[in-house]
């Protein structure tokens, strides 16, 4: 019995693992969009089953006191992620690493910081409040569920804006990855900080 659930135990330690050291091929985010005319519950439902992604591209993040850009790696498997962002941040490049109730984050000069929610561990040694909880559904072109939000579309029923927690996005382009729509192109803005995501590649 022990023997089983040390294998289980593996298991469930090796999968989001290997997630990320192999992920799935990214794809170039330079396809146009399929534009099927879809509702929104037939296109929400198209989005809400890709859980494992691996996106390549910048972020530009601009506050009242300054502005600068990185560049975005972000791997996700279910509720697991890893995201490196590679520019002048001020620490040099960084290492988040998450799941529910536990984010790690890593800079360059070797140093540690743990939290319990990314928003927290940002905002503490960054100094800024990147939404990454929500990001998780607002990158795919969703709204975070169960939150009140105000949602437009274009005609095909691709979110074109969104409006949730204190936050406007705009969604600028998208492209057809696997025969899904996805964004590549997002701008969000809050009263104290704005972003711009370009995605280069799903």
């Amino acid at each position: 019995m022990q023997f089983l659930a040390m294998i289980k135990l593996l298991q469930s330690i090796a999968l989001p693992i290997i997630c990320f050291l192999s992920a799935c091929a990214a794809i170039p985010a330079r396809q146009a969009p399929m534009n099927h005319h879809i509702n929104w519950t037939a296109r929400q439902k198209q989005l809400q089953k890709i859980q494992t992604w691996y996106i390549q591209g910048a972020i530009g993040i601009k506050t009242p006191q300054k502005s600068f850009s990185a560049s975005l790696n972000w791997q996700q498997h279910r509720s697991h992620y890893l995201i490196n962002l590679f520019g002048p941040l001020g620490i040099g490049a960084v290492a988040i690493r998450g799941q529910k109730g536990y984010v790690r984050l890593k800079t360059t000069k070797h140093q540690v910081f743990t939290a319990k929610s990314p928003e927290q561990l940002l905002q503490k040694q960054l100094g800024w409040h990147l939404p990454i909880s929500d990001l998780h559904y607002w990158i795919r072109g969703l709204p975070v569920p169960n939150s009140a939000s105000k949602k437009y579309f274009d005609v095909y029923h691709h979110l074109i804006r969104l409006e949730q927690a204190h936050w406007k996005i705009q969604y600028l382009g998208y492209t057809a990855v696997n025969k899904v729509d996805l964004p590549n192109k997002i701008f969000l803005t809050a009263p104290q900080l704005s972003l711009r995501i370009v995605i280069s590649q799903w």
